[in-house]
């Protein structure tokens, strides 16, 4: 299938599915480039005054620029989605990736410097030499509202940032930050909290002595630091990997298990029968019985966990 280049983009529609909706022509210096079919892309607001490209690697994603100064590339694969929100700007051309329908959403008035990456995949595969199977799966990237990611600083795959925080100077975010933070470090770590920053510059924007609050127009995203809400892994994606990729499946539940620090009982039944029906897939049988003793109390009917609890000696 050859690949389709759409410069200067505004409203555009193909044989193949693949649909562009802006609100006006958006200029020479944006350019789709499409390669699968049914891809969708909406963007917002006037012409684009810095360069951006968009890439549909595959089939079935979609892509949503809100009107916004974002500038760069954005790589969308099979059954991607991108969302980047009102009032973003980026001093240099930021790269976003996603693949393998992975998701990335940075929320409105979001901050970006220059050499930044916001990466929800590895772009190529790592596999287990002992099993085959791999480990490397995409995880999708959540970026709240008014986060300032410094020049250098790095996205990795499942992190997910609270509003209003910072990210340091080439620092490398794999996890969850808190809301209105500055961390620093590869691995980010928190390096401060409780705190606020705002846009104007300290030598462009008067008064050009800033020392306290009183010198700035505050935002709406002054908070104090919360405790960050570990993702709860959903019920479909650990349908899904718990068979294909039950090494990763294990990861998934065990972060968030030390994440959220649960008591057993308010863990959710179809958590501890995913992460059970990996352990047994991974040959941890023996580690899966408590688990699945979990799910028949939590759920006295569940009869694929009764079967694996007598296959294994357990008593149900």
């Amino acid at each position: 299938m050859a690949a389709i280049v759409v410069k200067n983009p505004f409203k555009y529609e193909d044989d193949r599915g693949n649909t562009i909706e802006c609100d006006v022509p958006v200029g020479e210096l944006v350019s789709v480039l499409i390669r699968g079919r049914n891809n969708r892309l909406t963007i917002k607001g006037g012409a684009r005054k810095r360069e951006l490209k968009i890439m549909f690697d595959c089939d079935d994603a979609v892509c949503t620029i809100k009107d916004n100064a974002f500038r760069g590339k954005i790589r969308l694969g099979q059954g991607c989605r991108v969302v980047i929100g009102k009032g973003v700007t980026c001093t240099g051309p930021c790269f976003v990736s996603t693949a393998e329908e992975s998701a990335v959403e940075i929320g409105d008035d979001c901050m970006i410097a220059s050499r930044n990456e916001i990466r929800a995949d590895d772009a190529h595969p790592i596999f287990s030499v002992e099993t085959g199977r791999r480990t490397n799966m995409p995880r999708s990237i959540h970026i709240g509202a008014h986060v300032w990611l410094a020049a250098g600083a790095v996205v990795l795959g499942g992190s997910r940032i609270g509003s209003g925080s910072v990210v340091g100077l080439g620092s490398i975010v794999k996890g969850t930050v808190p809301n209105n933070c500055v961390v620093a470090g590869s691995p980010a770590r928190v390096v401060r909290r409780d705190c606020a920053w705002e846009r104007p510059h300290l030598s462009l924007t008067k008064p050009y002595l800033k020392p306290d609050a009183s010198s700035v127009r505050k935002s709406r995203y002054w908070a104090m630091t919360g405790d960050p809400e570990p993702p709860k892994p959903t019920k479909e994606a650990l349908s899904k990997i718990s068979r294909s990729h039950p090494e990763e499946a294990i990861k998934l539940v065990e972060s968030y298990l030390e994440a959220s620090r649960l008591d057993a009982k308010r863990i959710p039944a179809y958590i501890d029968w995913y992460y059970a029906r990996a352990l047994v897939a991974c040959g941890r049988s023996g580690e899966a019985v408590p688990f699945l003793r979990m799910v028949t109390t939590k759920k006295p009917l569940h009869q694929a966990a009764k079967s694996l609890l007598e296959k294994f000696g357990g008593e149900v």
